[in-house]
């Protein structure tokens, strides 16, 4: 059975965080491969100015595009209307019927999860992949997956990820402050930004 690492997101920009996290979680649980999925309109993040969901598939595709166990998938780009994290997960459910999947995310979005919609079929269908990368307690974070797991029989793996103090939102303001981002976003993701004016 292959095992196959999610990880999702605005990309708003995709940046080196997000690539040394999925690397870990590579190496770490013996991957097959990392789907990297941009949202297409995230319902948590509409008040957001963002670029268009190409220009995040664009971006998030050419970070990725040089790793050969990575991939960027459209998946969510193509779906009109708010982007749920449970549709995405069944619609991969189908396409790779007979594979394991493990859903990485960041500590704090362990303590929200339950908020979204459906949760229940994320947990059903995926292990969780906790990355320690948050100023969060680990002992509380240890008992929030213990909860999760005995509520939802699914397995919460928490990872152990080298905090990366970067955020999109950082980069952001440094781009419309034209500050060098050069060591925090793939050269390529940077030229497409440069080239499309993206921020």
């Amino acid at each position: 059975m292959r095992k196959i690492g999610i990880i999702g997101g605005t990309f708003n920009p995709i940046h080196n965080g997000h690539i040394a996290l999925a690397k870990t979680a590579y190496n770490e649980l013996s991957l097959d491969e990392v789907i990297f999925i941009s949202s297409g309109m995230s319902y948590f993040k509409k008040d957001i100015v963002m670029p268009s969901r190409e220009d995040r598939f664009n971006m998030t595709n050419l970070a990725v595009s040089d790793v050969p166990y990575f991939s960027a998938s459209d998946i969510e780009m193509k779906r009109e209307g708010n982007s749920y994290t449970f549709e995405t997960i069944l619609e991969l459910k189908k396409i790779y019927n007979d594979a394991e999947f493990f859903y990485i995310i960041g500590a704090d979005t362990l303590f929200s999860m339950e908020s979204w919609k459906n949760p229940e079929i994320i947990f059903e269908n995926c292990n969780i992949v906790c990355a320690v990368r948050d100023d969060i307690d680990i002992n509380e974070l240890k008992d929030k997956s213990i909860d999760i797991e005995n509520k939802y029989k699914t397995h919460v793996i928490i990872l152990n990820f080298n905090k990366i103090q970067l955020s999109s939102s950082e980069i952001r303001k440094m781009l419309s402050n034209n500050e060098d981002v050069s060591h925090l976003i793939p050269a390529g993701v940077l030229n497409y930004i440069k080239e499309n004016k993206l921020y």
